[in-house]
């Protein structure tokens, strides 16, 4: 297991990173605009049970196409990362064709996970022993949820059909659980070191431009590293 944290430092050697880490930018840039967008307009004092209906009120059409932003920028990243296991495990698919797939991924997880939103919401609004036993369970859900679709995304490079992608991630889970979670656990802990020497480091810095672009480069090579590495890991199946 610990020599595919060796592994994950290969991806940075290949030339098609730059396009990679080019597209996990832009998801960056602009996921961070829409959330400071989001809080700058975010309207409290609303009660939550007429939450839904005054976001389309207030908001109209704008709503949709943030939505519309959201869901493609979720594409733009699912994409950027089955280009990194594609590079890792060494695939033959063609990644202009597997662009559909990609997207159609994206638009299962959206369904997904809107649904488990959908029912969080519910249980929060009408909130009693059934509903927090509900939460509980949604709450398990939805972790479980996240690894199989993160996984899955993963597998989709070295697997004919998305649904044969899912399905393996499935059974990777079930068959690996217990190395999974000492793996993500240290891949945390690499995370958390990183960042905090990184912090140390900037506050060193006074220009905040510089520490811009600094924080978001580390922030890249994190999430491309971790990506590497959890693809390196799937070809134990």
């Amino acid at each position: 297991m610990l020599n595919n944290f060796v592994k994950g430092l290969k991806v940075f050697l290949n030339k098609k990173i730059i396009f990679i880490s080019l597209l996990f930018i832009i998801t960056i840039f602009c996921f961070n605009y829409i959330s400071n967008t989001i809080a700058e307009s975010l309207v409290v004092g609303v009660n939550l049970q007429q939450y839904p209906s005054f976001l389309i009120n207030y908001y109209g059409l704008d709503l949709l196409w943030l939505l519309l932003g959201v869901i493609a920028l979720m594409f733009i990243g699912n994409y950027a990362t089955y280009l990194i296991s594609h590079l890792i495990n060494n695939s033959k698919k063609d990644i202009f064709k597997d662009i559909k797939s990609c997207f159609i991924y994206t638009l299962i997880i959206c369904l997904f996970f809107s649904c488990l939103t959908i029912l969080i919401y519910f249980s929060i609004i009408y909130i009693n022993l059934f509903t927090i036993v509900l939460l509980i369970v949604i709450t398990i859900l939805a972790i479980i949820l996240s690894l199989i679709t993160n996984f899955a995304i993963l597998f989709l490079p070295v697997t004919k059909t998305i649904k044969e992608s899912f399905k393996n991630s499935w059974g990777f889970i079930k068959k690996k659980f217990w190395l999974i979670i000492v793996m993500l656990i240290l891949l945390g802990l690499i995370n958390v070191t990183v960042s905090y020497f990184f912090d140390m480091f900037i506050k060193k810095i006074s220009n905040e431009n510089i520490k811009v672009i600094l924080f978001i480069f580390v922030n890249l090579i994190l999430t491309i590293y971790t990506t590497a590495v959890l693809s390196s890991f799937i070809k134990k199946k």
